[in-house]
């Protein structure tokens, strides 16, 4: 029985260490190794709520900054591991110590179709589009709740982008190569969860500009450019007709 809440803290790690790296990265590693110690001293009650607790932390941040798939993920198996420690302790009847596994497997399931659907790069808001469609230092980072507030920054286009997006890299190209410190234009990572992944991003383009993050794009994915003006431009085709023209 040790072994089904062991298995889960361990998978919620791999999840941890393959996923993008972020402020709670660490800890949930740690809380990942804590747990499985835990369930192998037969120590059933804080691998249960190292696993319960885990997963709440971690949903409590996507809410807040965003949905990461990686991060879901590794809530799921958390989740499943607190019940699977639950499972194992021996002190529910048979039928609930049963009940209490299938749920475990639910959400660990669950978890994996979220992950197909959603993808690495985070939540089908913010899908990479076609082509066509309707590291220096230096610069900031800072971060906004909503992407439908003003998404002018000082006058200067915005460029909503994801990090695992080939077409927003393929515009990022042409914007940085135009203008490498942000002069006329600012970058926007959607969501906040990959603001980390798309900085380093940008930096390894050569961009030395301030770098924002939203939670969500104001459009159906990215690349998506919203002038100066408040025109806005979806896709990279039409991104990269901006830039050839303004930058």
């Amino acid at each position: 029985m040790p072994g089904i809440p062991v298995v889960f803290f361990l998978a919620a790690g791999a999840a941890l260490l393959v996923g993008p790296k972020g402020l709670l990265t660490w800890p949930g590693l740690a809380a990942a190794a804590a747990g499985t110690l835990f369930s192998v001293r037969n120590k059933y009650f804080w691998a249960a709520v190292i696993g319960a607790g885990s997963a709440a932390v971690s949903v409590a941040a996507q809410t807040a900054f965003g949905f990461c798939a990686w991060c879901g993920l590794a809530a799921g198996f958390f989740a499943a591991a607190g019940l699977g420690a639950v499972a194992a302790s021996g002190n529910l009847p048979r039928r609930l110590g049963a009940a209490a596994l299938v749920l475990a497997a639910a959400v660990a399931a669950g978890s994996f179709l979220a992950y197909a659907v959603a993808g690495p790069g985070g939540a089908r808001a913010v899908q990479p589009l076609p082509a066509v469609a309707g590291t220096a230092a230096g610069g900031s980072v800072t971060t906004t709740a909503k992407a439908d507030r003003p998404s002018t920054s000082g006058g200067k286009a915005v460029l909503y982008i994801s990090p695992w997006c080939p077409n927003c890299e393929r515009a990022l190209r042409v914007f940085i190569g135009r203008d490498p410190a942000g002069t006329k234009w600012e970058p926007v990572v959607v969501p906040q969860s990959d603001l980390r992944a798309g900085e380093e991003k940008l930096r390894a383009l050569g961009y030395t500009g301030d770098v924002r993050s939203e939670a969500s794009v104001p459009a159906e994915g990215v690349p998506y450019l919203r002038s100066a003006d408040g025109r806005g431009f979806l896709g990279a085709t039409r991104c990269l007709e901006w830039a050839q023209s303004n930058l």
